[in-house]
């Protein structure tokens, strides 16, 4: 799916940026919920199974708008 690219892109930007493997950063797994839910706001997301916390709180709201462009 073009949102699951998209956030796998950001993936690869970012872990790079943090200088940290990209499934440390964010596992596929997490990756692949959320371009699935595709959830438009940050409560959305906290609802969803499976994802730690800590990473929706830092990352939330970038994968949101990196979803809203793709």
């Amino acid at each position: 799916s073009r949102r699951l690219d998209a956030l796998k892109e950001w993936r690869r930007v970012r872990s790079a940026e943090f200088k940290l493997d990209p499934g440390v950063l964010a596992p596929l797994s997490s990756l692949q919920i959320v371009s699935r839910a595709n959830p438009k706001t940050l409560d959305e997301m906290l609802a969803l199974p499976d994802l730690t916390r800590w990473r929706i709180h830092e990352f939330g709201a970038e994968w949101i708008a990196v979803m809203s462009k793709s």
